[in-house]
């Protein structure tokens, strides 16, 4: 087994407005390629591989989900960030993080692209019949803003309108290690029942 964490920190595991910083592009055509060509021992098929994060990196998987799923087996998101993301968001928020933000998605209503990056945005234009997506799964605490404010309800009703099949478990906890440490264990389990499953066999080569 081989356990990646690539460093997206201040990307929003996203590609930024002018291409010149392709996080998003980077973990779904870069990445899965990169550590085959490494490890040529590692199984080639999507069960064989699973996709997780915590908070930022949820969000990040849950796009990987949404618009790749043919990648992996499994997808898990612990703590998932969820706003609903827009340029009004953006100039609400503070003053590091509209700077962020704005390096990335752009500083002006005009040039920027945070709308598109919105899980609910992906999810309303989802069209992908339900066969074609991974086992998902969402674990979040109770006191976490994002399940407080009622976003991760209104994420799994966003799946549910979309026919995407998923399980959600809410826990007593936070946002922080405490709850993550806790939880990861019921992550690691979730990929583990996905990777037991037999290599697919290589496909009959046609006339």
């Amino acid at each position: 087994m081989v356990v990646a964490s690539p460093r997206t920190f201040g990307t929003f595991n996203s590609n930024d407005r002018l291409g010149k910083a392709r996080s998003f592009d980077f973990l779904v055509d870069v990445l899965v390629p990169e550590l085959l060509s490494r490890f040529p021992q590692l199984r080639r098929d999507r069960a064989g591989r699973g996709l997780t994060g915590i908070s930022m990196g949820a969000y990040g998987s849950l796009k990987i989900f949404l618009r790749r799923p043919e990648l992996y087996g499994a997808v898990s998101a612990l703590s998932p960030w969820v706003e609903d993301l827009s340029f009004e968001f953006q100039r609400t928020q503070g003053f590091i993080a509209r700077l962020t933000l704005g390096r990335v998605f752009g500083k002006t209503a005009e040039t920027s692209t945070i709308r598109s990056e919105s899980l609910f945005v992906l999810l309303d234009g989802s069209c992908l019949p339900r066969s074609d997506r991974p086992p998902l799964l969402l674990v979040a605490g109770d006191a976490e803003r994002w399940v407080v404010n009622g976003s991760v309800l209104r994420l799994e009703g966003a799946l549910n309108a979309a026919g995407i099949p998923f399980e959600s478990r809410t826990r007593p906890g936070g946002h922080d290690w405490d709850f993550w440490r806790a939880s990861f264990p019921e992550i690691v389990l979730f990929h583990a029942t996905i990777f037991r499953m037999p290599p697919a066999e290589p496909e009959a080569a046609g006339n």
